[in-house]
């Protein structure tokens, strides 16, 4: 279904000043409502405009940059996306620094003093007066006071930097996702990008909370150690033994909790990888009947993954066990030391030092142990980010990629010696720039192995060029043909123009031109009809209407139930071949570009179906060219019956041009195009007004009523008539009807039954 654009409220933080803030008074509205009612989507609030992923993503980016132009620059100098977060989110750390000094550092430390200033008062023959004891009563208490709201603002302000934090990674990870080079895609699956940016973000929640505490924790122990001293003595100092010996130890669990952080990280990798590809193959899998063998496969690897997580929870419980009983462990040392030293105990002393032992405690034992084991865990999966946003890209479009070779060293055509001077046309040696959509001059591309530096990619290799030596002049507004037998490079060809398959050598000249581009494998994604089609554009009405028909799918969205708004299912599993080419065929052809990539979307129909298309849609008189003459096709094929009408054909053979010019050129050089289908009546002689066939994979009816012209024409009215004429032939009014399903399967079955009889009739006669 179409999602639903939903008005948020506007968000009562943007407008809340200091004290509404402190005291997070501008939440009582929301709590109020939800008093009251049922909270709706409408209820939520819009985020703020620092918030927003867009910018976040951007600032994130521009850090990451920054590290790796440094590291361009300097060898030396290792990229570090722990340095770009920091850097991007400096503001809120500062923020979160300042609070935790202080609170942890300055105003925990003062209440133990006014805890034993107050308790002075109470000793025998003490001096204080009442006021006093009521002053440091009420110190107390407001410094408690503050230390509760800095305490909260703390909470609130760490949990929203882990989110930016999250947000930010993720919308760089997505970006470089789409990015990604097509030697990188090895390296990688949406199993491990699924757990990247599910499992690996969710270190940066508990990590910023700790992460202040990392130095304000050692801070807080060698004050406190000083305040015992002063007013104490030794014997308080003696009480942090405990502490000192338990905090190491947690540290070393922290280490240990990281490393098997990773090994689970590498178990779930694994076991994702296994699900998807059990996903994509379970109609294979139900066919087999072997369910049980691959179930037995995931339980194995999530056993596995489970070993690894329950010695990480034994971990945890360890430190975690060590903070219930370090404080009092601390306190009994300093009894002890008391008792050692001979000394009197005091309600001031024994008060004094539980507090400072409690505070030292659970900043050391508590946070610093628990910060070591989560930070450590947080580094694991910052590691694993970088190692994915290090993978190669698809290099930036520029309007020139320019060529190794010497200036001097003149530009040869492909082709045998007897045919380099006629294969391109005196029109299209020369063509102004305005009319050259897209040129490739020595052209020569390869691919690379996902490890191969980019250093090593202008070598020599031994491995034999994809593409060799191309030039091709791709003229604006024109049909392009590209043929060749399997292999021949005629699908590289769009991979270059992609920018997917690195240039060696050579240059690509492209201009700023849009792309819209129809695979060769159809691709779908869970959602309706309509969403594939549209693909986020716009909509359009009456363009999307004329591309439902002159894509062929009108037939095929009657029989869906809820026609173009049917959800289909993960990678269009409930449509059929034929429909899926349809549907991507359909997405390009709806959005507004320059240049039309088609890559074989005619192999995966039938032959009305692909002369429908060609016809009405990607030929000269079609809907691209109608609707934009100054839009460039090209069309990879193996149905060169088609190629008739192009205005030039490219032949590739092993990498290389082995002819081009147009279709009447090629036939007086005598260059015979393979595969040519000798049935196939003359193209040249179809007219506009002709008959056409407006069957589908899933339909038999021939409709033999509805002209070229009343399917492409710009009139609505006209266009609808001719929607109704066609429905209405669909349903047997002035159509021609083929052989019915019903006929046809009697005239199979007396057919089986007679070679049954005959068969009979055979073995009694033996």
């Amino acid at each position: 279904m179409e999602a639903k654009r939903v008005s948020l409220s506007a968000n009562p933080r943007q407008r809340a000043n200091f004290l509404s803030i402190l005291t997070f008074w501008w939440t009582v509205d929301m709590f109020r409502k939800g008093y009251n009612q049922t909270f709706d989507i409408s209820d939520l609030y819009t985020p703020l405009e620092e918030d927003r992923a867009d910018r976040l993503g951007d600032r994130l980016e521009r850090q990451w940059n920054r590290q790796l132009e440094l590291h361009s620059r300097t060898p030396s100098h290792t990229p570090s996306l722990v340095r770009a977060i920091f850097r991007t989110l400096w503001k809120e750390w500062l923020t979160l620094s300042v609070l935790a000094f202080f609170a942890e550092v300055v105003l925990r430390l003062l209440q133990p003093i006014f805890l034993g200033r107050m308790l002075l008062y109470f000793r025998e023959g003490s001096n204080m007066t009442r006021e006093d004891a009521l002053y440091y009563a009420g110190g107390m208490v407001a410094v408690r006071a503050i230390i509760v709201l800095c305490d909260n603002q703390y909470g609130i302000i760490s949990v929203l930097t882990g989110v930016k934090a999250k947000i930010a990674v993720c919308s760089v990870v997505y970006r470089k996702s789409l990015r990604l080079a097509r030697n990188a895609l090895g390296d990688t699956s949406p199993g491990k990008m699924v757990n990247l940016m599910s499992n690996d973000v969710n270190r940066f929640d508990i990590a910023s909370y700790l992460v202040c505490f990392m130095w304000t924790s050692p801070l807080v122990m060698l004050l406190a150690a000083l305040l015992l001293w002063y007013e104490i003595g030794w014997s308080g100092v003696m009480g942090l033994i405990a502490i000192v010996i338990i905090t190491p130890i947690q540290s070393y669990t922290g280490t240990l909790t990281s490393r098997y952080r990773l090994r689970t990280a590498l178990k779930t990798d694994e076991r994702i990888r296994l699900m998807d590809e059990i996903i994509a193959g379970i109609a294979v899998i139900k066919m087999y009947a072997w369910e049980r063998p691959f179930a037995k496969l995931i339980s194995l690897a999530r056993r596995k993954e489970m070993n690894e997580v329950l010695k990480s929870g034994y971990l945890r419980a360890l430190y975690m066990s060590f903070q219930l009983f370090t404080t009092r462990a601390a306190i009994l040392g300093v009894m002890l030391a008391f008792i050692a030293f001979d000394e009197d105990i005091t309600a001031a002393k024994v008060f004094v030092a539980a507090s400072y032992l409690s505070n030292v405690s659970y900043t050391m034992a508590g946070l610093f142990g628990r910060g070591i084991a989560e930070l450590g865990e947080g580094l694991v999966a910052t590691r694993r980010l970088q190692r994915f946003l290090e993978y190669d890209e698809v290099p930036q479009e520029e309007e020139t990629v320019k060529s190794n070779r010497p200036k001097d060293e003149k530009e040869t055509e492909n082709g045998n010696v007897g045919e380099t001077k006629r294969l391109l046309d005196e029109t299209n040696d020369s063509l102004p720039e305005d009319e050259v959509a897209i040129a490739m001059h020595n052209l020569t591309a390869r691919w690379t192995m996902p490890n191969e530096s980019h250093d090593t990619a202008l070598e020599p290799l031994n491995v034999p060029a994809t593409l060799s030596q191309l030039d091709i002049q791709f003229k604006r507004g024109c049909l392009i043909g590209i043929v060749g037998p399997v292999g021949s490079g005629k699908s590289s060809i769009l991979q270059v123009l992609l920018r997917e398959l690195p240039i060696e050598s050579g240059s690509l000249n492209m201009g700023k031109c849009s792309i819209a581009y129809a695979s060769q494998e159809p691709w779908l994604f869970t959602g309706s009809v309509r969403q594939n089609v549209l693909f986020g554009e716009g909509l359009d009405q009456y363009r999307y209407r004329q591309v439902l028909k002159v894509c062929a799918l009108q037939p095929d969205l009657a029989h869906l139930p809820a026609g173009d708004m049917t959800v289909i299912g993960e990678r269009g599993v409930s449509l059929s071949g034929g429909q899926k080419a349809r549907i991507c065929l359909a997405r390009a052809v709806y959005r507004k570009a320059d240049v039309y990539l088609l890559d074989d979307p005619l192999s995966a129909v039938d032959a009305h179906v692909a002369k429908h298309l060609f016809e009405l849609c990607i030929g000269n008189g079609g809907f691209l060219k109608r609707r934009n003459p100054n839009a460039t096709r090209i069309l990879v094929t193996h149905q060169i019956h088609f190629l008739k009408q192009a205005d030039w054909v490219v032949v590739m053979k092993e990498g290389h041009v082995e002819a081009q010019g147009t279709p009447q050129d090629l036939q007086k050089r005598g260059i015979e195009l393979e595969h040519l289908e000798q049935g196939e009546p003359d193209e040249d002689n179809i007219i506009t007004d002709r008959k056409i066939s407006h069957t589908s994979t899933s339909s038999t009816v021939t409709v033999d009523s509805v002209t070229l012209e009343d399917l492409t024409s710009g009139d609505v009215n006209e266009a609808d008539i001719a929607k109704e004429k066609f429905e209405a032939s669909s349903q047997g009014t002035g159509a021609r009807v083929g052989i019915s399903p019903i006929r046809l399967q009697c005239r199979q079955l007396v057919d089986l039954c007679r070679f049954s009889a005959t068969v009979r009739c055979d073995a009694a006669c033996r």
